[in-house]
């Protein structure tokens, strides 16, 4: 989360391109955040918790816009 948290846009930029890189490879990469919108543009799986327990679990737009219903019900 502290990527895309930082306000120095040259870090943030450095740090996604070598995301990307790694992104290409064939490993799992777990990124912990509340910046949906990077989450949108950098995942195609994303799990929602709440205190531990999964909530949601599939592709990132489809989990996110469940998880923006919920907020806003709230």
């Amino acid at each position: 989360d502290e990527i895309f948290a930082v306000g120095d846009i040259e870090f943030v930029n450095k740090s996604l391109n070598k995301l990307r890189e790694i992104f290409r490879g064939e490993l799992t990469i777990i990124i912990a955040s509340h910046d949906l919108e990077s989450i949108l543009q950098e995942c195609s799986r994303t799990i929602w918790l709440d205190q531990g327990r999964i909530i949601r679990d599939g592709r990132s737009r489809e989990v996110i816009t469940a998880y923006r219903q919920a907020a806003q019900n709230h």
